[in-house]
């Protein structure tokens, strides 16, 4: 009988079994995002910090266990028979799982006979997979993985602990990049260097990038469901969203380009650089060319990701509005 181990590996010589608590996989979208759902104002900590307390349930299942659901429905049916082998199944994971949770690698692993057949694929739950998958918006979330972290830290100089301790404690507080010299980045900046610390970098480097997305995450959701408060904080004049731009921006350096949330993280910053462009932001630019400079980004988020509904609706709308 074939048995699934999750395991995610720095280096051959530290391996974990069980599997790191990671909220992957776009499935968990609507559920970590139920909080959001009312219309309560809340500042961008307090979303960060409510999202997170939402998503410990699900931070404590693998990622691999969300692309495990997904390969026995059929999706790691390879060559469309009807039936999945375990040699499938290790396909789909291995593809599936490293890119869910880089730049933290975690590495799933199948044991048991290859050659064995699952039970046959049930053609309706398949298409019905499908269809949920469908224009769902990909998403990045934090790893929750204090064991390795401890591990780790056991090893290295105090000095070094404590410095850790603030970057996580500046995540919390979602002091991201500001205040100078006490942000979650310059924690990070401060931390890749020291010697010992090299295995949590990948984990330091998704955890960041997690937090600095999340807010921009959390409004795109909201906006394509049209949540109501959103919507209205979203064309206000003036918008309390101004400094997403520089979030994604850097939440884009750090992942790079070869991560499958780049283009994502591009396009949403470049649709809040369009809902940026207003008067007091500009000053120095006419009205249309103010229209210009926003439909230009709109344009520019469009080529990262011409699936990006949000871009379409603002670009039409800015189109409508500017023909008045």
């Amino acid at each position: 009988m074939p048995t699934w181990r999750s395991s995610w590996s720095p280096t051959p010589a530290v391996r974990q079994t069980g599997g790191v608590g990671a909220n992957g996989g776009t499935q968990a979208t609507s559920a970590n995002l139920a909080q959001f759902s009312g219309k309560s104002k809340s500042s961008p900590a307090s979303r960060r910090s409510s999202r997170s307390k939402a998503s410990s349930g699900a931070a404590d299942v693998a990622a691999s266990s969300f692309h495990l659901v997904d390969a026995l429905t059929g999706m790691a049916d390879a060559n469309a028979d009807g039936s999945i082998t375990l040699v499938e199944t290790s396909r789909y994971l291995e593809e599936k799982v490293p890119a869910e949770t880089a730049p933290h690698p975690q590495i799933p692993m199948t044991v048991g006979s290859k050659s064995a057949s699952l039970p046959a694929v049930l053609p309706e739950a398949l298409a019905a997979l499908r269809q949920r998958k469908t224009g769902q918006v990909s998403t990045l979330s934090p790893i929750d993985a204090k064991g390795f972290e401890s591990m780790v830290l056991a090893k290295v100089d105090s000095s070094v602990q404590q410095l850790y301790a603030a970057f996580t404690a500046a995540l919390e507080r979602g002091d991201l990049m500001a205040p100078a010299g006490a942000s979650a980045n310059d924690y990070y900046l401060r931390l890749l260097p020291e010697p010992g610390i090299e295995k949590l970098k990948g984990l330091m480097t998704r955890n960041l990038a997690a937090a600095l997305q999340d807010e921009a995450q959390v409004v795109i959701n909201q906006l394509l469901r049209t949540d109501p408060q959103i919507v209205d904080d979203a064309f206000s004049p003036v918008s309390k969203y101004d400094h997403l731009p520089d979030y994604l921006h850097r939440a884009g350096e750090l992942l790079g380009e070869g991560h499958y949330m780049w283009r994502f993280i591009k396009a949403r910053e470049y649709y809040f650089k369009a809902k940026a462009c207003r008067k007091e932001n500009y000053p120095e630019l006419t009205p249309d060319s103010l229209v210009n400079l926003a439909l230009a980004r709109l344009d520019s988020a469009l080529a990262f990701d011409d699936g990006a509904a949000y871009a379409w609706f603002e670009k039409g709308y800015t189109q409508h509005f500017n023909s008045r």
